[in-house]
């Protein structure tokens, strides 16, 4: 259809200015395309890296703190024998791991301030240093490090402390 009107078109054109060339006719949609095409790629991969380390962030919590948990089952047995409920061995994981995530966090906003500058080229309509990204950033990986969490102090709190005391 664009290229039955180019005819009219680059006869109208020509009646307001001769001296105009119309080579190569295009959509307004296309041109907009092949402008936020880079950058557009650059945010993907961005992404797709950032949601990588995210869940690489998660499984290797979840290693640490399971590893964390089959170390210290007799220490858990025992807590458990001498009265500790069960919702707590799990507050305890839990809280092991959000410190962890807590440190990580603080030391990756530490980094992400620093390197908020270098980003500064990539952000279309959001300053380098936007509160409200680092927060949900934050967030994010606060939730992400409990949901992490959560299968190994589920774990803790299911260990039998007799079995527990008769392993080693």
């Amino acid at each position: 259809m664009l290229w039955a009107l180019l005819p009219s078109v680059r006869s109208e054109i020509r009646k307001f200015d001769d001296s105009i060339a119309i080579l190569e006719p295009t959509t307004l949609e296309r041109t907009l395309d092949a402008k936020v095409a880079q950058p557009r790629f650059n945010m993907l991969t961005l992404g797709g890296f950032a949601s990588l380390a995210l869940a690489l962030t998660a499984v290797g919590l979840y290693g640490l703190l399971s590893y964390s948990v089959a170390r210290r089952t007799r220490e858990i047995g025992v807590r458990l024998a001498l009265g500790a409920r069960p919702g707590q061995v799990s507050g305890l994981i839990v809280a092991e791991g959000l410190k962890l995530i807590g440190f990580g966090g603080a030391l990756g906003l530490v980094v992400a301030l620093g390197a908020s500058q270098l980003m500064a080229a990539l952000l279309f309509g959001v300053p380098p240093r936007d509160a409200a990204s680092f927060l949900a950033g934050t967030a994010v990986l606060l939730a992400v490090g409990a949901a992490a969490a959560l299968l190994p102090a589920r774990r803790a709190s299911k260990v039998s402390p007799g079995s527990a005391l008769r392993a080693e």
